[in-house]
C-alpha cells in the first residue's frame, strides 16, 4: 500500500497502520537526497520512494511482516538463517501463524501451509535470496540438507540449530549428519545446488 508525505516535513509512521503523523521526537526526515530516521518501535520498513516534484510530494511504499529479497540492493548479503539462529526447517515449526502467513504471503501459495518443512518449499526460498542483486547469498549447510527429503530424519529441526545465544555457556554441539565423502556422492544434491547457482548467475 502507498501512503504520501511532503518534501521536507517530518512524519512518524503508526507501527502496522502506514499513516504518517508529525512528531518532533521520533520522526522520518524525508528530503532530497532522501535520508530516514527510523523508529526503533516501527514495525515497518521504507522501500520504493518516489519524488514528484511537480506537486510536492513523495510516495513511500511499506513493507510488511517478511523482507521481500528482490528489494534487496548490490550491497546486501541475504542468508536464510545463521548460527544464532533457527534453520528454515526450525522456523518452519516454531511458529504456526507465522509460517502461514509466510507460506502464503511470500511463497504465494494457496490454501494451508505443510507442518513441516517441504523440500522444494526449502528450496523455493532459497531460491528467492539467490535471484537477487545482492552481492553475497550465504546459506548454512543445514538449509541445504532441508531441500532433500533423505536427509530431514536424520536430525529432528532442533538439532539443527548450533547456538542459542541466551543459553550459556551453550554445547554447540551440531555435527553434520554424514560424511563429506556422502556429501559428495549425493549426485542429486550437488547437480541440484550447481543448477541454483548457474541458473541464478552466481556461479
Amino acid at each position: 500500500f502507498i501512503v504520501k508525505a511532503y518534501i521536507n516535513q517530518n512524519y512518524k509512521y503508526i507501527p502496522g497502520s502506514g499513516m504518517v503523523t508529525t512528531d518532533d521526537g521520533l520522526k522520518y526526515i524525508l528530503e532530497r537526497p532522501i535520508y530516514q530516521k527510523l523508529n526503533k518501535s516501527t514495525d515497518i520498513t521504507l522501500r520504493d520512494i518516489n519524488i514528484n516534484e511537480a506537486n510536492n510530494e513523495i510516495s513511500v511504499k511499506v513493507e510488511g511482516e517478511f523482507y521481500e529479497p528482490s528489494h534487496a540492493g548490490y550491497l546486501n548479503v541475504l542468508t536464510t538463517s545463521t548460527h544464532d539462529t533457527s534453520t528454515l526447517r526450525g522456523w518452519w515449526e516454531e511458529d504456526r501463524g507465522v509460517a502461514e502467513r509466510f507460506f502464503q504471503q511470500q511463497i504465494h501459495q494457496m490454501g494451508t501451509a505443510p507442518k513441516r518443512l517441504h523440500p522444494l518449499l526449502a528450496e523455493i526460498i532459497i531460491n528467492q535470496n539467490l535471484y537477487t542483486d545482492a552481492m553475497l547469498a550465504i546459506f548454512p549447510l543445514q538449509d541445504y540438507l532441508a531441500t532433500r527429503l533423505k536427509y530431514h530424519d536424520m536430525l529432528q529441526p532442533s538439532e539443527e540449530r548450533i547456538n542459542i545465544p541466551s543459553v550459556y555457556p551453550h554445547p554447540w554441539k551440531y555435527r553434520m549428519p554424514i560424511t563429506l565423502e556422502e556429501l559428495l556422492a549425493d549426485a542429486e544434491l550437488t547437480d541440484l545446488l550447481r543448477n541454483m547457482m548457474q541458473n541464478s548467475g552466481r556461479a
